[in-house]
């Protein structure tokens, strides 16, 4: 950045008036470079900007002016470009244009990965478009677009928000996704860092407890131990093989897993799954009643309100009644 500053207040008048050395300001200012200069230059009139006024939107964008900024870059046609310039105009039209025109602004980003394949710019719309394309509606280019960037981009050191927004994303669809779609998207997380992988097996795991799917707990159990690297990690696959325990009626290694978790390293969630299944389990003994450890764990501090208990009991109920059933 020293060096390209010393460059710019080397350029005299006429050096501005060269296509080249407009178009280089304004990738330096897109890409995050000083804009301080390049904007005394404008007051000045050393720069003279013709229609569109490319640098005069990028600073509105360095300067973090959003509503400025989309205002001189939406009107922008990248395509009459050089492959560059165009790449850097397209991936920030894109960007600012999400949450106003997710469409133009999946257009836009797509155009940047097109002219500038194999670099930042690439990864960062990557990144972009992924974040706005809905994996229920556009299932294939979801797909496409997540493998993409685990293929080109995997030691990026951006990849952590990648592997963030894909947790969060794919975390909330149904588990009983159509076609086969579901083994897809599980496909993409063998390549993830082990703590992104177990979060999102794990909050399948408790999906699959609310909705009293115990094959699919068992499934995402087991994928989410294949991640358990840390000691905290291990201790919350205890809770889910104990939940399994629970649904399927083994109420004696149920009960012996339910004393032996340590409920510190569990999150909110997964605390009250504890509570619950401690609770539940209890009843669902027969004949037996629920051991002082149980019954003062699962009694008074869990909120009989909570939609998250309701919704636990309910379907551990329904696998109690299933069982009863099967035992005739």
């Amino acid at each position: 950045m020293p060096r390209i500053d010393g460059c710019v207040s080397s350029l005299s008048t006429e050096d501005w008036k060269q296509q080249r050395n407009y178009r280089a300001a304004v990738i330096y200012v897109l890409a995050g470079g000083g804009s301080t200069r390049f904007r005394r230059l404008l007051q000045d009139h050393i720069i003279e900007e013709k229609d569109p006024p490319l640098l005069t939107a990028s600073l509105a964008f360095a300067d973090r002016d959003r509503e400025n900024a989309i205002k001189l870059m939406s009107p922008i046609d990248v395509r009459i470009y050089t492959s560059i310039l165009a790449g850097h105009l397209a991936l920030v039209r894109g960007g600012l244009l999400i949450g106003v025109d997710n469409k133009e602004a999946a257009k836009s980003l797509a155009y940047a990965r097109l002219m500038m394949p194999g670099s930042q710019v690439e990864e960062a719309a990557l990144r972009r478009e992924i974040a706005i394309t809905d994996p229920r509606t556009e299932t294939e280019r979801y797909i496409l677009l997540a493998r993409r960037y685990q293929f080109n981009y995997p030691r990026s050191p951006f990849a952590t928000k990648y592997w963030q927004n894909l947790t969060s994303t794919l975390s909330k669809m149904d588990l009983a996704m159509e076609g086969g779609r579901a083994a897809e998207f599980e496909e993409l997380f063998k390549a993830a860092p082990a703590s992104f992988g177990f979060e999102f097996h794990a909050t399948l795991a408790r999906m699959s407890i609310q909705m009293s799917r115990p094959e699919i707990l068992k499934a995402q159990t087991q994928a989410a131990e294949g991640f358990a690297e840390s000691a905290q990690a291990k201790e919350r696959v205890k809770l889910y093989q104990a939940a399994l325990h629970v649904m399927v009626g083994d109420l004696v290694a149920s009960d012996s897993d339910l004393k032996n978790i340590d409920a510190s390293a569990l999150n909110k969630e997964e605390v009250m799954i504890l509570k619950t299944l401690r609770s539940v389990g209890a009843r669902l003994e027969v004949g037996d009643e629920p051991q002082p450890a149980q019954a003062a764990t699962s009694a008074p501090d869990r909120d009989p309100d909570m939609p998250l208990f309701q919704s636990l009991e309910r379907s551990l109920d329904d696998s109690g009644k299933l069982l009863e059933r099967a035992g005739r």
